[in-house]
């Protein structure tokens, strides 16, 4: 945890701060009156980060193709697969599917929607750079 007041990332005491409890480090505890000290807080492991698969932006029509072609209802890939029928509407409507339901789909119908890459986009061995809001947003420049 960090200092309220300063930021840093030292030991924290409780203290009343011109009438405010607020959680501060040793040399902002002197700005206001300690009520107590604070036991040290044991590091937290990194959450593990949420990676969303890249996915066909033409899904909708590939499953709905594929079942017709399999001469599928959709109440009947709704059961081979699962999940309800509303929802198979929808994904044949262009709602995403979860990764889940997606692996679930190319399975029962033998086709391939996730890991989607672009003619594009190139695979590399390392990893791309993140993005920026450079990267992404468009500014338009003011004329005086």
């Amino acid at each position: 945890m960090e200092c309220e007041m300063c930021g840093s990332g030292a030991s924290l005491r409780k203290a009343y701060v011109e009438g405010t409890l607020l959680r501060v480090c040793d040399r902002c505890s002197n700005l206001g009156k300690v009520v107590e000290d604070l036991p040290a807080v044991p590091q937290r492991k990194p959450v593990a980060e949420l990676k969303e698969s890249v996915i066909d932006p033409d899904f909708a029509s590939i499953v709905r193709d594929a079942r017709k072609s399999a001469g599928m209802t959709v109440e009947e890939l709704s059961g081979r697969v699962s999940v309800g029928v509303s929802v198979l509407h929808r994904i044949e409507n262009g709602m995403r599917p979860t990764d889940d339901v997606a692996r679930r789909l190319e399975k029962a119908l033998h086709i391939k929607i996730l890991g989607f890459v672009s003619g594009t986009q190139q695979k590399t061995s390392g990893q791309a750079p993140p993005l920026t809001l450079g990267d992404v947003a468009e500014v338009k420049i003011r004329k005086k």
